[in-house]
């Protein structure tokens, strides 16, 4: 049924974890492969999926693909072309699954006609607004709210492809660039389910780009807010009132990056 597709860079401290949580899956006799694609790492990433490989059982599940860096668009792109299942379960290579992932979206696809696109977001709030159960997106709610994570996505494999698959010129947004496309299918389905641990073994050290990286983000969101306006799924007055709310979006996360860079000194000064 899935084909796992884990985009791995520099990831020796989490790769393992990683892989032990979709071995660790109620589910797991639905895995028909693991594709892990190192992209480039200049690590012990091979080396480990290599050796952990070997260890398991059914290491003969994981494929593993070695690429120079050329990002995770380009990484999880070449994987889906070379899955052999149904269907996609993408997971990033600094995320866990916990345990009954898997079991839980298998039965939300078979119990919803014509589903081709899942994803979980816990708690699944857009605005002030709270829901339970599953969620059909609209792409105005998408942008109030970038969801569902990537590593809780599961999709058809060969509407996938139809659409045309990640853009690997994109380095930021490019996710859900590529997710935006299944409202062409009238199935951008969410689930207020927690299936994921997010950014396993990351402190602050590891994260003190991300101001840097602010600015990209928020290039790439509004990439695809216009994008969908262009598609003809956004009227162009709310596109606009869209951007100027992603613009605020992006003041907010500015000054919280700021507040714990300066939290962060301010903590090592007082150890």
């Amino acid at each position: 049924m899935f084909s796992v597709v884990i985009p791995a860079y520099n990831a020796e401290k989490t790769v393992e974890e990683c892989l032990k949580s979709v071995f660790s899956q109620t589910a797991f006799a639905l895995v028909e492969e693991i594709i892990v694609v190192d992209d480039g790492s200049d690590d012990r990433t091979a080396n480990l999926v290599e050796a952990f490989a070997h260890k398991q059982p059914m290491g003969q599940l994981i494929r593993l693909i070695r690429q120079k860096n050329l990002g995770a668009a380009y990484a999880r792109n070449r994987a889906i072309r070379m899955a052999k299942a149904e269907w996609i379960a993408l997971l990033d290579s600094d995320d866990i699954w916990l345990e009954k992932k898997l079991e839980i979206q298998s039965q939300t696809i078979v119990s919803t006609p014509n589903l081709v696109f899942l994803g979980a977001q816990y708690p699944l709030r857009i605005l002030l607004k709270s829901y339970t159960g599953l969620k059909k997106l609209s792409p105005t709610e998408l942008c109030l709210r970038n969801m569902p994570p990537p590593s809780t996505v599961v999709f058809k494999r060969e509407s996938g492809l139809a659409l045309g698959l990640y853009n690997p010129e994109m380095r930021y947004g490019e996710d859900l660039n590529f997710h935006q496309k299944f409202f062409q299918y009238d199935s951008f389905y969410v689930a207020a389910e927690e299936l994921i641990r997010a950014g396993i073994h990351k402190d602050y050290q590891e994260q003190k780009g991300m101001s840097r990286n602010l600015s990209q983000m928020y290039k790439g969101r509004n990439t695809n807010i216009r994008e969908l306006c262009a598609m003809g799924y956004l009227p162009e007055n709310r596109m606009i009132c869209l951007l100027v709310f992603s613009f605020l979006k992006h003041l907010r996360k500015l000054l919280l990056c700021t507040y714990k860079k300066y939290k962060y000194k301010d903590d090592e000064i007082i150890r």
